[in-house]
């Protein structure tokens, strides 16, 4: 039989992070009544999320090197970290931000603007591993991609990823224009994908 879900209207009933649901699983036989019980589903946390410096480097190549080696190639360690020494030296027209909940840096991403093709690339978009399935990640995204229709309206938007992290792109309108098998290590396939924004 299905589950009858509905939500309680009393604030007091949402504390912590944790929205309470009432689940209705029908008439009992005896009295008539709906049996009822509580079901705790986690929602996500409200992230704040402001322009990379510095003085986060660390816990960036920390979120990084827990995705390696399933999303990330330890060849890529290297990359990434001398990727942030030069974003803060050359970053015109790159922009790199950090998701943070608390004082905890959960993930991080950005993307770089190439005025000539009217194109923009996004660069190192992640989430640390113990803060996966709790949607930070999409909400780094949409704030990724507002703010691309912000600074470049009409611009299209280029990604690559592996086949871990396509259906997720998939999800929000990218589509797949090249895929090249074990295009990043053994195992690890390549898909570049494309948005165009309206």
């Amino acid at each position: 039989m299905p589950i009858k879900c509905k939500r309680y209207s009393d604030i007091s009933e949402c504390t912590n992070g944790i929205l309470f649901y009432a689940a209705y699983f029908g008439k009992l036989q005896s009295g008539g009544r709906s049996a009822v019980t509580c079901i705790k589903m986690s929602l996500p946390e409200p992230i704040h999320i402001t322009e990379y410096t510095s003085t986060w480097r660390q816990q960036c190549l920390d979120a990084f090197i827990s995705n390696v080696p399933d999303y990330f190639t330890e060849a890529e360690v290297s990359q990434y970290e001398n990727w942030l020494d030069l974003f803060v030296a050359e970053k015109e027209h790159s922009h790199y931000y950090v998701a943070i909940s608390g004082k905890t840096l959960v993930g991080c991403g950005g993307f770089g603007y190439d005025e000539k093709k009217n194109e923009v690339t996004f660069a190192w978009g992640l989430v640390d591993r113990k803060f996966h399935k709790q949607g930070f990640g999409k909400q780094l995204l949409i704030y990724r991609l507002s703010k691309i229709r912000e600074l470049y309206p009409g611009a299209s938007i280029i990604l690559d990823t592996t086949q871990h992290s396509r259906p997720f792109f998939e999800r929000y309108g990218f589509v797949t224009v090249k895929y090249t098998e074990n295009g990043y290590s053994n195992g690890m396939h390549r898909y570049d994908m494309i948005l165009t924004v309206d």
